[in-house]
């Protein structure tokens, strides 16, 4: 679950459905007066979404929903970053963010946005299936219509004794976006870490 605010009136709140596992949905909420209509959905397939990770950030005009799930098969190793934008009426607008082409597995988005672009963050090659060895976690800059403005750059990097990423926060601070990598070394395909360490990072727009 995640969730935005437009600035003046409401929050969007996002999740994916627990029927069928197959969408992710949306409500508005007011902070005085609570839910604005009711739940819609902003992405369905046929596939579950279950595992997906949810990230919700606010360009001033529209919301950038930001989530993980394979159009192709049920498989976690095919999950990809996709993005739909919704209006602050709750319209999903038409336009489908697509954030890499790579092979999966990605995971864990994050966004925020400068005033022009968004810098976005997500983890290449984190299966929760499996105990990882290696992954990164990458950034790039994507305009207000979702077309990209860079390629694709590392933010962090396994380490030499298996500490692996797997995310990074994204927060615009009015000059420069900070981005916070977790890592650690994977002890189970349930979570289980250890040697656990947070860094940072600052990119210029």
């Amino acid at each position: 679950i995640s969730a935005a605010y437009d600035g003046q009136t409401n929050f969007l709140a996002v999740w994916y459905s627990v029927t069928g596992h197959t969408s992710i949905k949306g409500c508005l909420m007011n902070p005085s007066s609570g839910l604005v209509g009711s739940p819609f959905v902003i992405y369905t397939n046929n596939l579950p979404t279950e595992l997906s990770t949810i990230h919700v950030t606010f360009d001033g005009t529209k919301y950038l929903v930001l989530f993980s799930t394979s159009a192709t098969t049920a498989s976690v190793g095919d999950y990809h970053i996709l993005g739909r934008f919704v209006g602050t009426d709750g319209t999903v607008l038409t336009n489908q963010l697509n954030v890499t082409t790579a092979a999966g597995p990605q995971f864990g988005p994050s966004a925020d946005f400068d005033g022009q672009n968004y810098l976005i963050s997500w983890n290449q090659g984190f299966n929760p299936n499996i105990i990882n060895k290696s992954t990164t976690v990458y950034g790039q800059f994507f305009d207000t219509e979702g077309q990209s403005t860079s390629t694709a750059f590392p933010l962090f990097s396994t380490k030499p004794n298996a500490e692996i990423p797997l995310f990074a926060p994204v927060r615009w601070d009015g000059s420069k976006f900070v981005v916070v990598g977790g890592y650690g070394r994977e002890t189970t395909n349930s979570f289980g870490w250890t040697n656990n360490v947070i860094e940072g990072a600052f990119i210029s727009p």
